[in-house]
């Protein structure tokens, strides 16, 4: 509880004279009035920077979408590019033997291996195997 001895000295700080009070209350109400336009532009810009992260945080949802798709579709083309990365390296290694032995089958009897059957044809389209890189050759950038 105040005492009357304190509630006196705060009484005693406010102005005695009404005329003072309502200069005072004037003064303020002029100076809130000259900060009306600053918050209305204030709240103004505050609305429009709202609305512009709205419609990037949209955008960016999208985006996000569509990379994500994107390394979906790049999983599934790289998996099945192993497999056939793998098959072309058996194939070759197959072919490649059945070369050499027709090779040394050639020499062995004195003629060309490209007179074996099919050994030219063989020998050219395994030249044109392993020309993949399942693992590599894609276009891969973080961005997020």
């Amino acid at each position: 509880m105040i005492t009357p001895e304190k509630f006196n000295k705060i009484v005693n700080k406010f102005p005695k004279d009404k005329t003072a009070l309502a200069k005072i209350e004037l003064s303020i109400a002029s100076e809130l009035d000259g900060s009306i336009s600053k918050l209305e532009k204030a709240v103004a810009a505050e609305k429009q920077w709202n609305g512009a992260v709205k419609t990037h945080n949209s955008f960016t949802k999208e985006v996000i979408k569509q990379v994500q798709k994107a390394e979906k579709e790049r999983n599934k083309l790289q998996e099945a590019g192993e497999k056939i990365e793998n098959n072309s390296g058996e194939l070759w290694d197959e072919v490649a033997d059945l070369l050499q032995k027709a090779d040394s089958a050639a020499k062995e009897l004195g003629i060309k291996p490209d007179g074996i059957g099919a050994f030219k044809k063989a020998d050219a389209l395994s030249g044109k195997l392993l020309t993949i890189d399942a693992r590599g050759g894609f276009y891969d950038q973080n961005y997020f």
